[in-house]
């Protein structure tokens, strides 16, 4: 395994400025597998981990066992008030759209940054809209997803977007649909992301990143399509994008998850990149208020 160079330098950064304290709200299929990756890659000792779940015997028993596979041993609460209250530099969601609910407006007034995976919570949401106009939503980092990081998104914004596309297609029972009733491929939804976010909250992330990011900028030029395919063992998603100097077809097929089936495992990769890179920004400020004078 060839380690990349922000990698490199995170670990450095870590090791003489101290981890990066993260907690994650949940442990779901995401973040085990979110640790699993950040153990697999070897930056285990690049962050200081504290966990945030509802915990029952079964839970715990889970925990225990991953904490064994990876050889660690982060803290464990089950008071979800110690995520806004500690030093953590980072939370990261990926529970539920009633977690981010819950805890979104207690972690940004604790000035942490809080990584959010279910962006569908935002959508529609009255107190995202007064959290925004009170200008507490500069640390809200949503995560690519599963077509990508932000980098991805960063190198469209350059590219200065005239119009988007996305065209999301999966198997049956990753909609939670019957093949069934479903036995050939159907465009469930076409156009009106805010219907897909209503029928199908928990698959709907990236056309809810697509309308986060590009929804004021584009208006009726960002348009989208969710399929059902049984023919497919994967789920895909296809992105077209048109700018001045040209055009770009980008499709990812990826496997869902073990645990989850709705989500895409490129989705925890997505995440972990996202996290490597705000970690880098987190130290850079650092590094610039300790030496402004």
């Amino acid at each position: 395994m060839r380690k990349l160079l922000w990698e490199e330098i995170l670990s450095a950064l870590a090791e003489r400025y101290g981890p990066l304290k993260i907690a994650m709200l949940g442990l779901g299929a995401i973040n085990k597998s979110l640790l699993k990756l950040i153990h697999y890659r070897g930056l285990m000792d690049a962050f200081q981990i504290t966990l945030g779940v509802d915990i029952d015997d079964t839970a715990l028993d889970k925990f225990k066992a991953l904490s064994g596979d990876l050889g660690i041993k982060p803290v464990l609460t089950n008071r979800r008030e110690l995520l806004w209250e500690a030093d953590h530099q980072v939370v990261i969601e990926a529970a539920s759209l009633k977690a981010v609910r819950d805890n979104l407006e207690p972690i940004l007034r604790s000035g942490k940054w809080f990584i959010l995976m279910s962006l569908g919570a935002l959508i529609g949401w009255e107190k995202y809209s007064r959290l925004r106009s009170e200008g507490l939503t500069r640390k809200l980092y949503i995560s690519g997803g599963a077509i990508g990081p932000n980098a991805i998104y960063d190198f469209l914004d350059l590219l200065e977007l005239e119009s988007l596309k996305l065209s999301t297609s999966k198997p049956p029972r990753s909609l939670g649909l019957s093949s069934a009733d479903k036995p050939s491929r159907e465009v469930i939804l076409t156009g009106n992301i805010d219907e897909a976010i209503r029928r199908f909250p928990r698959n709907v992330n990236v056309s809810a990143y697509l309308k986060y990011r590009y929804g004021e900028l584009l208006g009726d030029n960002l348009a989208y399509e969710l399929i059902s395919d049984p023919s497919l063992s994967v789920n895909q998603h296809s992105l077209s994008a048109k700018f001045s100097i040209g055009e770009m077809e980008l499709t990812i097929r990826s496997q869902h998850l073990l645990e989850n089936p709705r989500t895409s495992a490129i989705t925890v990769y997505s995440l972990y990149h996202d996290l490597i890179s705000l970690g880098l920004r987190i130290y850079i400020e650092r590094f610039l208020k300790a030496n402004s004078g």
